[in-house]
């Protein structure tokens, strides 16, 4: 892939979601970095049922209709059923 630079696109819209949905990534990376510390080697089911993993972590990620922040226990009981180790 190649990227370039645009100074003419407005990236308010991404900047601000950034900005309010920061807490969330932030607990979202705390999540990660305890689950790989703990763990040695691990994997992940693409989907359980029809439901993909990144289906479940966008129902509990911040958007226009949803500002609620997910907390990491939320986060964990989220992504939890989808890892093997």
């Amino acid at each position: 892939n190649t990227y370039e630079k645009s100074e003419s696109h407005d990236f308010t819209t991404a900047e601000n979601y950034w900005k309010s949905s920061a807490t969330f990534w932030n607990n979202m990376r705390n999540f990660w970095d305890k689950e790989i510390e703990s763990a040695s080697d691990f994997s992940y089911k693409r989907k359980i049922g029809a439901v993909s993993m990144g289906k479940s972590i966008r129902s509990i990620a911040p958007s226009k209709e949803k500002t609620k922040v997910a907390t990491l226990e939320e986060i964990r009981t989220t992504i939890k059923p989808y890892l093997v180790k």
